[in-house]
């Protein structure tokens, strides 16, 4: 079991908060995503990366993925700098996954899979802006 002080753990914050912000524009259905990225998230690092529950983990982290790539798809014509933005996101996002190794990796995966939770919750909430403003908002 890990600390809750221990940045793997209290980094899984930033889902929290894309959680609350679906919630509170009445996303509902990435909300309950975000939720489930948060709660297995959390779950997976207290436990200390039990090999039993990591798909918890990682169904939503690959979902956030496909979503991401959806969102470029999306403000493609629309937005170019959120397309932009979502690009150089989902390149840092891999870039952040792949240098940080597995657990087994120590200090270098605590370190960069801290800057991963961090990024992968501003990719959740840009996803929200985008649900939000781009795709609701057809005419």
């Amino acid at each position: 079991m890990r600390n809750i002080r221990d940045p793997l753990v209290w980094s899984n914050v930033v889902y929290g908060l894309a959680t609350l912000d679906a919630w509170y524009n009445g996303q509902k259905e990435l909300m309950k995503l975000e939720g489930n990225a948060f709660i297995g998230s959390l779950l997976y690092h207290i436990s200390g990366e039990n090999k039993r529950i990591y798909m918890v983990d990682y169904i939503p982290a690959f979902y956030m993925a496909i979503k991401i790539i959806k969102s470029m798809n999306k403000c493609r014509e629309k937005n170019k700098i959120l397309f932009i933005y979502n690009a150089i996101h989902l390149y840092i996002s891999l870039y952040v996954l792949n240098k940080g190794g597995y657990p087994c990796c120590g200090m270098r995966y605590k370190k960069y899979h801290t800057m991963w939770h961090i990024i992968g919750g501003l990719g959740w909430l840009s996803v929200n802006y985008t649900n939000r403003n781009l795709i609701k908002n057809r005419t």
